[in-house]
């Protein structure tokens, strides 16, 4: 049954995740995460920089912290990646773009983690 749940759970964030997309003017996307989790990341940026009209980054975690670019901000869709979703670097970047204005979608297994907390698209 708590599986089910999860799956549900998990259905139910997508969801709201895609409409925020659809219904918003982001002018750039963001994709950030560490080692396997960034891996995932760069194929989707690959998608929304050569099938969209918006701009599309894929920074490391780390990266992306200390190039703080200008262009991370209000308007900005921040798209956080971490297994545990709590990877420091992940969390850290996270914690920037949020400040910063961005909106922010997690991608964790996590439901209790920092990254999940961060977010306002689980």
């Amino acid at each position: 049954m708590e599986e089910m749940d999860l799956e549900s759970n998990r259905a139910k964030y997508m969801q709201a995740a895609i409409r925020a997309v659809k219904e918003n003017d982001f002018k750039n996307i963001f994709f950030t995460g560490c080692g396997g989790s960034m891996a995932i990341m760069l194929p989707m940026q690959h998608m929304v920089a050569t099938r969209t009209e918006l701009t599309a980054y894929a920074y490391n975690a780390k990266e992306l912290l200390l190039l703080t670019p200008p262009a991370l901000g209000a308007g900005s869709l921040l798209i956080s990646c971490s297994q545990s979703g709590e990877t420091p670097e992940t969390v850290e970047v996270t914690q920037y773009a949020q400040k910063s204005g961005a909106t922010i979608i997690s991608l964790t297994y996590k439901e209790d983690s920092s990254l999940f907390r961060l977010a306002h698209y689980p």
